[in-house]
């Protein structure tokens, strides 16, 4: 990750989303690691995020990430909800880019 997201656009036109078991706590200080070491923003994510543009979301330590669809002032908005990760001996990385018209495929709840 470190060697990757520095190296993204400010203006890049697509959300990122980031999910690496690791444990709880430690996701936050990467998040800020990296946002200071990057052009594009990173934060970790937090239930109901509104997916941006230019934005690397970096799942908290023991969840994962559903992107849904959310209906907010009118407008249907792609949200992040958290879900809590049964312990495994399973590790990961998965660094997804959405197009910003990923949503308008047939299934409207996308897991990472």
């Amino acid at each position: 990750m470190q060697q990757v997201i520095p190296l993204l656009p400010s203006n890049l036109n697509a959300p990122v989303l980031v999910v690496q078991h690791m444990p709880a706590g430690f996701t936050k200080s990467l998040a800020e690691r990296l946002n200071s070491q990057s052009l594009i923003k990173v934060r970790e994510a937090t239930e109901g995020d509104i997916l941006q543009s230019g934005t690397v979301y970096i799942a908290p330590g023991d969840y994962h990430m559903i992107i849904k669809q959310q209906k907010i002032n009118g407008d249907l908005k792609d949200v992040i909800a958290l879900t809590k990760v049964k312990k495994s001996r399973v590790c990961g990385l998965l660094l997804m880019f959405f197009s910003i018209r990923w949503h308008r495929s047939s299934d409207r709840t996308h897991s990472v």
